[in-house]
Formats: C-alpha cells, structure tokens, sequence
C-alpha cells in the first residue's frame, strides 16, 4: 500500500504527541488566495486538522549517524513571509512551491514541496542565497531531502 502525505501524517499524529497548532480554514483559504490557489486540498487538511504547526522534528542525519536534522512545521504566519516576503519563496511559489518547515539551525534554507507533483511530493531543501530568479534557485538552489513528504514522516519524530 501506497500512502498519501495526508494518510502518513494522520498516521504521525495518532502516534506522537503534537503540541502545535492547526490553522482555521478561513486563514488557509485566504492565504492560498494570496498564492494563487497553489495551495492543494490535502495540504489544507494537514494544516486545518493535525496540530502540525509550530511543532519541531527531527530526523537522523544520513551524514552523521550521531546526530539529527530539525525542522519548525510552518505556521500560515511564517509560511506569508517565507512565500511572499522573502527570497526563494517569493520567486519559486507561483511555480507550485510551498513552504513547509523552516530550518531549526538558522541556515535559513527552508524546506518545499512543489504542489504540482501530486499528493505525496518530494520534499526539498531550498538554498536563499543562490538567487533571485526561479529558474536559477530550481535548476542550482535545492536538493532532495526525501523523495516523498510520507518519507519524512516514517523516519522523523518530535523534538
């Protein structure tokens, strides 16, 4: 069996204790007016109904067996401006990227899903200083961190 990004984070949230919050669907709905309606239904639902924002996970460092990567879920508040406000997001969004979760090291190389490729997308780790321009940040700007958003949350847990 397959599961969607919305069946593995149901599956996450049952198993963990997930002291963040969700967002109401007016402030969803307003916001992905704000992006175009990039924004897909499933992706609103995770918002909308598991208490994902503000949480931070980690995962094993595939580099380091003795350390772990973290991340903050993205609240609709820090998704506005990763998306809207600041580069890469301000570039990359109207091509169907969307802020998921920022880096917990102050890199500042947040972490997208591209709503266009369906309901279990690649998660990436987008790099803010490599430009400007969203053909430059997507062809020299990211890297793969998991193949499928369902990935990250078999091998993740709460910080």
């Amino acid at each position: 069996m397959t599961d969607s990004a919305l069946t593995a984070i149901e599956r996450f949230a049952s198993s963990h204790n997930l002291n963040g919050h969700t967002e109401s669907r007016s402030t969803i709905e307003e916001f992905n007016a704000e992006c175009g309606g990039i924004i897909p239904e499933w992706y609103c639902e995770i918002l909308s109904r598991h208490p994902i924002c503000g949480v931070e996970l980690e995962w094993p460092d595939p580099d380091d067996s003795d350390d772990f990567i973290g991340v903050e879920w993205m609240s609709i508040r820090n998704m506005r401006s990763e998306m809207l406000d600041c580069y890469p997001g301000l570039a990359i969004h109207s091509a169907g990227y969307i802020c998921i979760a920022g880096c917990t090291t102050g890199s500042g190389d947040q972490y997208y899903i591209c709503c266009k490729d369906g309901d279990d997308p690649p998660v990436y780790q987008v790099y803010h200083d490599v430009s400007d321009v969203a053909d430059e940040i997507l062809a020299k700007g990211r890297s793969i961190v998991f193949a499928k958003l369902s990935d990250l949350f078999k091998v993740a847990r709460v910080a």
